[in-house]
């Protein structure tokens, strides 16, 4: 005799899902109203909204950097540790750049 075990997590229901939609519509619609607020104030502000983004990829590049170097250091056996090493030092190398050439 076999056992069928159950799933740790199973995915909702439609109705679930439109019940829960349903239940948080007042946060979709702030959630809404305010993307759009910050889409028109980045059209009327490109200078700032590029300030903006460019220190976001900054950030995001000095992440993805640290966390490559990291996992270069962790996986040492597998092939391709200089690769990773010398992507995430580019990472880290390239993360101020963008930040400081305003």
């Amino acid at each position: 005799m076999t056992q069928q075990s159950t799933p740790a997590f199973s995915e909702p229901s439609l109705e679930e899902t439109r019940h829960e939609i349903a239940r948080h519509w007042g946060w979709f619609l702030a959630l809404g109203i305010l993307l759009v607020l910050a889409g028109m104030a980045a059209i009327a502000f490109p200078f700032l909204s590029t300030i903006a983004a460019k220190i976001a990829i900054g950030w995001i590049f000095l992440v993805a950097g640290v966390v490559e170097v990291i996992h270069a250091f962790y996986v040492k056996r597998w092939a391709g540790f200089f690769w990773n090493l010398l992507i995430g030092l580019l990472y880290i190398v390239a993360a101020p750049g963008s930040r400081s050439s305003l």
